[in-house]
């Protein structure tokens, strides 16, 4: 049993598989490959259930098709059914052993019924057999007959694998040809795509979906024996010959084309890309690139196409910066970063992306935003050289965020309130409302103030003693949360910055350790373009554990 899919723009072009279980996608580890930017690596997974049933069902977000219409739990498909993967239209039909059979035997074997020994002869016909095993006759009549799902047609087969004009039957002085005339998906004889084909009896015409034999009791429509005796005579010695000038014509053909030719024509396209960018002709040089990239280009020219498409990035970035559009500028550097990740000649581009972090942080804090303002500082990961800067900026911009409420309260007033809030062990939430703000409020008025000192002593040993017993117990994610809360408070701690190193080490080991006892895929080592995915995330503040961990109400200390 086979499954196979051929391309509905160009049905010569054909996948298939025997496997029980399969992957359609862009990926190259699918089994049915598809080059197209608007499938998922793994868009769908095809299974073979019971009786030889096919199914189908969506893997990503966008839904593969079937017949037009969008799949996400498995369904059935059928012979003729259209699949489309991404903007890519498929044509899938089922092969079955008992046709390699069937095909066999009418080879070895040529079969002529006497009309004195099987009574009065019927004439030329096609038998189209059904789905419940229920068959039709019709009679070939006419000099020309017209098969499609039009109501024109003679034969009418409705389904959407089936072309209004697909096809016609026609008698040219006495012999039966067929001739295709559908576009995307032609008629096949004997599971060959045909244009016009001279048919005898016994041969099989599919037409999406459906099945038609063709029948006669004619003599001239038996196969002339002598086109077997041909076939037969040498077999084994052709075939070898066959064979081994096949395998000459493919190795000549593969050094030609994949170490000559296809490397030549992409050099060329490369060139004219670089003379548009030269000409700051960027959009129309922008869009040639990244078609360029969705190929499998070799590798020097697939290293030469990531430094123009970087080029044209930082050129654009730097437009926009000028401009004062940092928000655009960021995106832009952002969409570099996920797609191409940041390996030569992209070393420098995380960087420049976290310093236009802190420019459009900085601009949120000049205007008193600074939610907004920390979600940037936020974005910029440990391993930047504007880390530093950045979580001394969030604690300083946490401390103003919460001081407008206690800029008309006086000393004792502020001290009240901080130490019913320290005795709550409300110390860093809720907002507004906690006892680190208030003593930060009574420190920018006497910033001697030995209590406010004391007490925020006091919350730092507090983060970091039940840290470290968390810490201890193995409990990584719980240990983060007060290492960090300490980090906010004091973010020039080096002993903090190491556990808070550690801890982050431990459960990713702990997390990869889960997912192979539980026989899941252990996922490998991130790359560099991986660990710069995340960015554009925090930068909307989805992922800067500040936000997380502050901002909600209701925490604990």
């Amino acid at each position: 049993m086979k499954a196979r899919f051929a391309l509905k723009e160009n049905p010569h072009v054909i996948f298939e598989t025997e496997r029980k279980e399969f992957f359609i996608g862009r990926s190259k580890e699918c089994e049915i490959f598809v080059k197209d930017l608007h499938a998922h690596r793994r868009h769908a997974m095809v299974s073979e259930e019971q009786d030889h049933i096919y199914s189908i069902k969506s893997l990503g977000q966008n839904p593969v098709l079937v017949n037009g219409s969008p799949v996400h739990d498995p369904i059935a498909i059928k012979d003729g059914d259209i699949v489309t993967v991404g903007k890519t239209e498929l044509l899938f039909s089922i092969e079955k052993e008992e046709q390699f059979a069937e095909k066999q035997e009418c080879e070895d074997k040529t079969m002529f019924l006497s009309p004195d020994l099987v009574g009065p002869k019927v004439g030329p016909r096609l038998v189209l057999t059904k789905e419940n095993g229920q068959s039709e006759s019709y009679p070939l009549d006419r000099r020309q007959i017209l098969i499609g799902r039009s109501a024109e047609a003679r034969i009418v087969l409705q389904h959407p694998g089936v072309s209004g004009r697909h096809c016609t039957i026609e008698d040219r002085n006495g012999s039966v040809f067929v001739m295709n005339l559908s576009k995307v998906n032609p008629v096949r004889v004997n599971d060959q795509f045909v244009s016009v084909e001279r048919i005898y009896g016994g041969d099989r015409l599919k037409i999406g979906p459906f099945t038609l034999t063709y029948i006669s009791d004619r003599p001239e429509d038996v196969r002339p024996v002598k086109e077997k005796i041909i076939a037969r005579m040498g077999l084994k010695s052709r075939v070898a010959l066959a064979v081994l000038v096949l395998l000459v014509l493919l190795a000549g053909s593969y050094i030609g084309y994949f170490k000559g030719y296809r490397p030549w024509k992409f050099d060329r396209i490369l060139d004219a890309l670089a003379g548009q960018i030269e000409r700051k002709e960027y959009q129309a040089s922008l869009k040639g690139l990244e078609e360029m990239m969705a190929l499998e280009l070799p590798p020097r020219q697939g290293e030469k196409a990531r430094g123009l498409l970087f080029k044209i990035t930082m050129q654009m970035a730097r437009q926009m910066e000028e401009k004062g559009q940092l928000v655009e500028a960021r995106s832009q550097l952002n969409r570099f970063l996920v797609t191409y990740g940041t390996g030569r000649p992209a070393e420098a581009l995380p960087n420049h992306l976290d310093r236009i972090h802190i420019k459009i942080a900085q601009q949120h804090a000049s205007r008193g935003e600074y939610e907004a303002a920390m979600r940037e500082y936020s974005a910029i990961g440990e391993q930047s050289r504007y880390f530093a800067e950045a979580q001394g900026s969030i604690s300083r911009l946490w401390v103003q965020h919460q001081q407008q409420s206690y800029r008309e309260k006086k000393i004792p007033e502020l001290v009240m309130e901080a130490e019913k809030n320290f005795i709550s062990k409300r110390y860093l939430v809720p907002v507004n409302d906690n006892a680190y703000a208030a003593y930060q409020a009574i420190l920018s008025i006497d910033p001697g103030n030995s209590l406010a000192l004391q007490r925020i002593d006091q919350m730092k040993a507090f983060y970091k003693e039940t840290g470290e017993l968390y810490m201890k117990d193995g409990e990584w994610e719980r240990a983060l949360i007060y290492f960090r809360r300490f980090n906010l408070i004091d973010p020039c701690d080096q002993e903090i910055k190491a556990c808070i190193f550690a801890c982050k080490k431990d459960l990713d080991r702990q997390i990869r350790l889960k997912k192979a006892d539980s026989k899941e895929p252990l996922p490998k080592a991130p790359a560099e373009r991986e660990k710069r995915q995340e960015t554009p995330e925090r930068a909307d503040g989805k992922s800067g554990w500040v936000m997380k961990q502050l901002f909600p109400e209701g925490e604990k200390p």
